[in-house]
């Protein structure tokens, strides 16, 4: 990244104007900075101490405090020339939220249609306008990051469930190409390899994808090729794979729309797409398990406006991205449960909201939250070995 991509960013948030700050560039949105560009290597944003403070440890190449007492407040230098597309704009999304008032935060939580473009370019254009984001905690490439080695062991082998009933509904053989966007640590990829040609996987975490370089290099693997890139920008040529997939990570982009286009645009006709949302807490005996463990939703749980746990709202936009004979079923897997302590031990390491949450309490406050969660699950699990469901949707659908 490079300052001129800074500004053109800035400035697409919502009501952002730039003005000067001790003589170098500042962006403001109601007159609070959010961004100041104070040399053309970096740029400085206000965060949080407790947002400083993860994605600090999760990158230090790219994040660091500033110096003195405005680095404890939080304001925190971003290196450019480390950083990528997707971060540097779920960094500024954070930032703006951080300055601007809670009423026009909610321009963020309810963002308008994605700029269209042909089906055959690659990715948004340079002077498309920055979309309006809901960008969280958990569309931060920094976020998977300080969760993907806990994610890898605890929660990788249950979502597998979830990519094979996917790969079911696929029509795949040993000649087809595949994309899996927000792979994560190879969840479905590992499982795609033996059965098909290629896998690209793209994810914007480079926890993520450093956990799935790992089972290749251990698998002796030589037909996934991973790539650090946006699911809403793919690096890819139109037309250039025969399925894509994907499994809990579309549903968290800042612009579904966007991702769902990209998806189409790098499919071949005829090609077959698969994406997964979880279904609402209340249909989900793990999922409300949780929730009610913690008192109440984690930060980025499925957001009161519909989403893609919606299935009417999944099937809609993937038919709006140009896909035919969409068909979105629920598909359930049940974890097993065979004692308090593993299971919330594999819940506080695997689940981002959940980590993340602890990052956040100081060790009082997490102690008093992890001590009425485990009262919790103990209370309603009275007999163990205990079976909890989880329910997902799942959307099948063609290119023409």
């Amino acid at each position: 990244m490079d300052m001129v991509t800074a500004r053109h960013l800035a400035l697409g948030m919502p009501e952002a104007i730039e003005k000067s700050h001790f003589g170098k560039p500042d962006f403001r949105v109601r007159d609070h900075i959010f961004m100041t560009l104070p040399g053309p290597d970096r740029a400085v944003f206000k965060l949080t101490p407790d947002e400083q403070e993860m994605l600090t440890g999760a990158e230090p190449a790219v994040f660091a405090p500033v110096p003195g007492g405005w680095g404890r407040q939080g304001w925190t230098i971003m290196f450019l020339a480390s950083a990528d597309e997707a971060t540097l704009k779920s960094t500024l999304a954070m930032a703006w939220r951080n300055a601007a008032p809670a009423g026009l935060r909610k321009t963020l939580d309810n963002p308008g249609p994605a700029p269209t473009r042909q089906h055959g370019a690659a990715g948004p254009r340079a002077d498309d306008p920055a979309p309006a984001s809901n960008a969280g905690p958990l569309a931060s490439a920094a976020s998977w990051t300080f969760v993907a080695d806990g994610y890898d062991e605890s929660t990788r082998p249950f979502l597998e469930a979830f990519s094979r009933s996917a790969l079911e509904r696929l029509h795949l053989g040993p000649r087809s190409d595949v994309i899996d966007i927000a792979c994560g640590p190879g969840t479905t990829a590992l499982l795609l390899s033996p059965r098909v040609r290629y896998v690209a996987c793209v994810d914007f975490s480079e926890g993520m994808l450093r956990r799935l370089r790992r089972h290749i290099d251990r698998a002796g693997l030589s037909n996934i090729e991973p790539c650090r890139a946006d699911g809403q920008a793919l690096p890819y040529d139109a037309a250039k794979f025969d399925v894509g997939l994907s499994m809990f990570g579309l549903m968290f982009f800042p612009d579904r729309a966007r991702g769902f286009a990209e998806l189409h645009r790098v499919l071949r006709a005829g090609g077959a797409a698969a994406v997964s949302s979880w279904a609402p807490a209340g249909q989900s005996p793990l999922l409300r398990l949780v929730v009610e463990a913690l008192g109440e939703p984690p930060a980025e749980s499925p957001p009161a406006a519909p989403g893609l746990e919606d299935p009417a709202v999944l099937e809609r936009e993937m038919t709006e991205a140009g896909f035919m004979e969409v068909r979105v079923e629920p598909v359930s897997h049940a974890m097993t449960v065979t004692d308090v302590e593993s299971f919330w031990h594999g819940m506080v390491r695997g689940v981002a909201p959940i980590a993340l949450l602890k990052h956040k309490s100081s060790p009082r406050q997490w102690a008093r939250t992890e001590a009425a969660a485990k009262a919790h699950i103990a209370s309603a699990l009275p007999e163990l070995p205990a079976l909890l469901p989880s329910v997902a949707y799942l959307a099948v659908g063609r290119k023409p």
